[in-house]
């Protein structure tokens, strides 16, 4: 382990800091892949009354994730095979 490797696991925020680095350019990423599709979804939300409440349902989802952050805590991520036979069979239609 080297010397940067072991300050940064020592400081008090040092997970917070890594989970930030993770995610801000994993959401980079997604945001530019899925940026046409996003883009058309604002045009629609704003422009087609049928779809304006489009606007709240992120932040509504973001609340309902924040709002139950301690039991999404105490929940056992274990792997499971039946994820990449959904994936194997949509990827054979």
């Amino acid at each position: 382990m080297s010397l940067a490797n072991a300050s940064f696991e020592q400081s008090p925020g040092g997970n917070a800091i890594r989970l930030w680095a993770q995610l801000i350019p994993l959401t980079l990423l997604v945001v530019a892949a899925y940026w046409a599709s996003i883009d058309n979804l604002i045009l629609r939300w704003s422009e087609e009354q049928e779809y304006s409440h489009g606007f709240l349902i992120p932040v509504v989802s973001g609340w309902m994730i924040w709002s139950r952050a301690k039991a999404l805590e105490s929940v056992e991520l274990k792997p499971s095979w039946t994820g990449f036979v959904i994936l194997a069979g949509s990827a054979l239609l």
